[in-house]
């Protein structure tokens, strides 16, 4: 089937609209960022309906034309093919066995038929873009029988739960309606079937709680309902079904998935700003959502229906409701009216664009400079060319650029000498090995730093042994660049060796030596990097939050939740971070 196929340029077009409107959409919620999650759920949310009708717009509009296509046998402004100057080179190989045949000045050059010979009549092409229609309908079709399914258990759910009738959760539940300004009435039900509360309807709202929802405190179970009474305040029910509808027509697209996860994400998001803004502090709040996530045993379902503690983006919602400079009220409804009249303007023309065959020179490619020139560069008299000479061939990875590169390591500049070495280990050969165990007595700082490093790359285990003494260097960056060595030439072995610079002096050192043994995930450090917490740097602090969160033991569990009063934001943010991947495990 020939690539100009309506049908396939239809679903191509459909894909690159699809594609530059959810781009569009990621950009305005990470421009967004520091406003209210309420906005930028209006963002994700406005992008999602776009799909939908991009569709109807594409049959129903009269179209304009976007050209595409790639001729490989187009020329240049001097009428010669790009191509005919580099018979040589991989490109043209490439090009003309593409061509597979063209006249030029009359001459044919398809070998043994005469110019004026006429063509053979070509097949039928086959339908491929009815084939592509048919796999995406069984695409939608699996997706949507998927969605059906989870939409029939919540509704299993919601008719087996068992009414709530004591007045305690009816006066909060009262409570939180008045907070929220909620006239409709809601139906509260406790199920065993689930572990966490859930919210659901889309003309009459019911919430249902775990069956031990009823044995709750006071507060945590205000906390709840206001929570879940948030997603009816703003009809997250309605946004979400719209969600999954346009994960069934654009199944094929990630960036879809994508999108609708954000959605459900900042709809968690702008629930947590309204129980905020009614008045809970935020850390009370923190711990009861930690405290919720930890009672639940439904073993990673995932329903279509707003859950309060769902897991997926725990960390950043946690983060978002401990910062203190959040922005949490919605934005006016004339503010998101206007917002979406934009939106509406820019999708008429997008949405009535269409693909259509044009022409497109490919550009020819420039040489590139060769290593020779760059190894003679080694001896150049200016330093400044020796060291890009050394970053080149490093970048480029030349091994036979190594010989001249030892010969660089007696050059009179140190920075240059620097850069020989880290060129050294980008190419990783281990002929280097012996002679930068030997620039490890370089008087320079930064040079023996960079010799370290590396050794390091070289994961040499034989040659750690040389680089133990170096723990005791002066330079601080020497000192971390060879924790970070021994992680990676030792791996967990090297704990032993980076006991003493937990407790170095130097906080830099501190947090490579942490961040190595979380990298490398030793068990076996757990209690030292839990001492860590409570180090007087920020840094270290921080680091050593990560390292726990990544070795996910979940002896750190409590150590890391007394870590979300820390001062320091990042600080916090970690350790919201390693709680989320301790409870992921």
């Amino acid at each position: 089937m020939s690539i100009e196929s309506p049908t396939l340029l239809f679903w191509l077009a459909l894909f690159l609209k699809a594609t530059m409107v959810l781009s569009l959409a990621a950009a305005l919620a990470a421009l967004l960022r520091r406003r209210s999650a309420a906005l930028r759920h209006w963002v994700w949310a406005l992008s999602l309906v776009s799909l939908l009708i991009l569709p109807l717009l594409a049959l129903m509009l009269p179209s304009w034309s976007l050209p595409w296509r790639l001729e490989l046998g187009a020329r240049n402004s001097t009428g010669i093919s790009p191509f005919e100057g580099h018979q040589a080179g991989s490109i043209g190989r490439e090009a003309r066995s593409r061509m597979g045949g063209a006249r030029q000045d009359g001459v044919s050059v398809f070998p043994g038929r005469a110019a004026d010979e006429p063509l053979k009549e070509e097949p039928a092409p086959l339908p491929l873009g009815w084939i592509l229609a048919g796999l995406w309908g069984a695409g939608a079709a699996i997706v949507a029988g998927a969605r059906l399914i989870e939409l029939a258990e919540i509704g299993r759910i919601i008719r087996c739960g068992r009414p709530i009738s004591q007045a305690d959760c009816d006066s909060a539940l009262d409570s939180a309606r008045r907070t929220l300004g909620i006239q409709s009435h809601v139906r509260l039900v406790a199920s065993a079937a689930i572990a966490f509360p859930v919210v659901w309807g889309v003309r009459r709202a019911v919430v249902a709680l775990p069956d031990q929802a009823e044995h709750w405190q006071a507060q945590r179970l205000q906390v709840t309902l206001l929570h879940e009474l948030a997603h009816v305040k703003r009809r997250d029910c309605w946004w979400n079904l719209l969600a999954q509808a346009a994960c069934v027509l654009y199944w094929f697209h990630p960036l879809a998935w994508l999108a609708s996860a954000r959605l459900r994400l900042e709809s968690e998001r702008a629930s947590d700003d309204w129980v905020i803004v009614s008045g809970v502090r935020p850390h009370d709040y923190a711990e009861t959502l930690l405290d919720i996530i930890r009672g639940a045993s439904m073993r990673g379902r995932s329903l279509a229906a707003p859950a309060m503690a769902a897991r997926q983006g725990l960390r950043s919602r946690l983060a978002s409701i401990l910062r203190r400079d959040a922005e949490r009220l919605p934005p006016g409804r004339a503010g998101l009216t206007a917002f979406a009249a934009l939106m509406a303007l820019a999708l008429v023309p997008l949405g009535a664009a269409s693909l259509v065959p044009s022409p497109i020179p490919v550009p020819v490619h420039p040489d590139s400079r060769s290593d020779d020139r760059l190894i003679a560069d080694l001896a150049h008299p200016s330093s400044q060319v020796r060291k890009r000479a050394a970053w080149g061939l490093g970048a480029a990875e030349s091994h036979p650029a190594v010989p001249a590169l030892l010969q660089t390591l007696g050059d009179v500049d140190a920075e240059v000498r620097a850069m020989v070495y880290w060129a050294l280990g980008e190419i990783k050969d281990r002929r280097a090995i012996q002679p930068l165990i030997a620039a490890l007595e370089e008087p320079d700082d930064l040079a023996r730093e960079m010799a370290v490093l590396a050794l390091g790359e070289l994961e040499d285990r034989p040659a750690s042994s040389a680089l133990a003494p170096l723990l005791s260097d002066p330079s601080p960056g020497v000192r971390s660049a060879v924790a970070w060595a021994l992680g990676e030439s030792k791996g967990c072995a090297s704990r032993s060796d980076l006991g003493a610079t937990l407790r170095d002096p130097d906080f830099s050192v501190r947090a490579a030596s942490a961040e190595v043994l979380g990298r490398k995930r030793c068990t076996g450090s757990v209690p030292e990097l839990m001492t860590l917490l409570e180090d007087r740097s920020a840094a270290v602090r921080r680091e050593s939050a990560q390292a726990l969160g990544r070795i996910g033991d979940p002896a750190a569990v409590d150590r890391l939740i007394r870590l979300l009063r820390d001062p320091d934001p990042q600080v916090r943010a970690m350790a919201v971070w390693s709680l989320d991947e301790i409870e992921s495990r």
